[in-house]
Formats: structure tokens, C-alpha cells, sequence
């Protein structure tokens, strides 16, 4: 079963193609973490997200703590690097 991750703006233009189901030819789910699913404000990119997660084909990530701590660590080392 293959996976993959998706950021907020590649669905958006994703779902925009004629096409858009072809990457499940790929895929067998896409991935999207929750903390981007605010930043989906059109009704129709909702909806088919929403359709995606009844079929299967699209799961939302819950927020993990430990990434988040993880991630504010590396942000904080790059930007404590000259």
C-alpha cells in the first residue's frame, strides 16, 4: 500500500485537474495533516476532500505533540545557525 503526504497547496491545485483521480493509480491513500485543513476555505475543495476521506482514499493526521516539539527544535537550530 503505497502512501503519500499532502500539503495544503498541492491539493488545492491537485483537485483542480481534470485528471485528479489518476494519482490514486500511484497512491493507494493521500495523507494531509490536520492543522492544514483550516487553510481549505473553497467549498467545492471541501467537499471532495470530504468524499475522499468517506472512500478511503484520503486520511487526516491528527496533530502529534512530539512533531511539534521536534519541528520547533529544528526551527530553532536553523535559524540559531549564522
Amino acid at each position: 500500500m503505497s502512501l503519500a503526504v499532502a500539503d495544503t497547496c498541492f491539493l488545492i491545485n491537485w483537485l483542480s485537474f481534470r485528471r485528479w483521480e489518476d494519482i490514486f493509480r500511484l497512491f493507494h491513500r493521500i495523507l494531509l495533516p490536520s492543522i492544514m485543513v483550516p487553510e481549505l476555505r473553497s467549498q467545492r475543495v471541501r467537499g471532495r476532500v470530504e468524499e475522499l476521506v468517506y472512500r478511503g482514499r484520503l486520511a487526516i493526521l491528527p496533530r502529534a505533540d512530539y512533531v511539534d516539539r521536534e519541528a520547533l527544535r529544528i526551527f530553532n537550530l536553523v535559524n540559531s545557525t549564522p
